[in-house]
């Protein structure tokens, strides 16, 4: 009577002896090996990294709205870009005020050089690319979609990088970039670079202002520009109130709005 159990047991044994030969998958026969991802992959320095994205970047081509926040204040307006293999073209569209009429900053950059316009209610206008814009034209978001890219892919490059999270609103890999001590001209400006993992520019933050991605599409054919070149650019000042109504042609007399003469009192004639 006890010769049978034994027996079964010492046959449960065996089998199971000869699955872990026979390398079946027993979870608890077979220890687990750690895979590649929990072991942990590693970790690159922040400029490392940051030249990594910026290396994908310079290859990435795409169409992208964002909501634009002024660096000076005032009303937030939206921005779109366009990488294409043939060029790159920024639009910075900001609502009008007391002060500016509705505007559109545009920004083409192709191998024919860089090109700065301006569109408002009362025309528009680009200069030629040999001519220097005014500081009101060339808002410097458009180098961090194209020359400063080679910069930031630079590990040479004289800057000091760190990762920090994305700000309110935005998303992708935040890097705080600024110029080192020893460097009297930083290759890029001081600021806030975000990108996607493909390379994507997801938020930006410069002394101009914010730029936060809504939507990235694909890209269009090809960049063109919004006016001819050379036309005069327009103004963008909002026309001055216009006064009540026209100046009085008649004599003038001084100002006694707001002053009190005391009446004069007579004295009762003698007799």
């Amino acid at each position: 009577m006890i010769l049978r159990p034994l027996a079964a047991l010492g046959a449960t044994a065996a089998v199971l002896a000869g699955a872990a030969c026979s390398g079946a998958p027993d979870a608890e026969a077979q220890p687990r090996r750690p895979s590649p991802s929990a072991a942990g992959a590693p970790v690159l320095p922040p400029a490392a990294l940051l030249a990594a994205r910026a290396a994908l970047a310079q290859d990435q081509y795409y169409a992208a709205s964002y909501r634009f926040t002024p660096g000076g204040g005032g009303l937030a307006g939206s921005a779109r870009v366009e990488r294409t293999r043939g060029g790159f073209r920024l639009d910075l569209i900001l609502p009008g005020d007391d002060t500016h009429l509705e505007r559109t900053t545009v920004v083409v950059r192709t191998q024919a050089g860089t090109v700065h316009c301006r569109l408002t209610a009362a025309g528009r206008g680009c200069l030629p690319a040999s001519a220097k814009p005014p500081a009101d034209l060339d808002p410097r978001l458009h180098h961090a979609f194209t020359d400063w890219l080679a910069k930031l892919a630079d590990p040479a490059a004289a800057i000091s990088v760190t990762v920090v999270p994305a700000p309110t609103g935005g998303s992708g890999t935040c890097f705080s970039v600024e110029g080192t001590a020893a460097s009297l001209d930083p290759p890029v400006d001081p600021g806030l670079y975000c990108f996607d993992n493909v390379g994507r520019i997801t938020s930006l933050l410069l002394g101009a202002g914010q730029l936060t991605a809504v939507q990235i599409t694909a890209a269009p054919p090809r960049v063109v520009l919004p006016a001819p070149v050379g036309e005069a650019i327009p103004p963008d000042a909002a026309l001055s109130p216009t006064p009540s109504g026209p100046p009085s042609t008649g004599p003038t007399r001084p100002d006694t709005e707001g002053i009190v003469t005391p009446t004069p009192r007579h004295s009762p004639q003698r007799r």
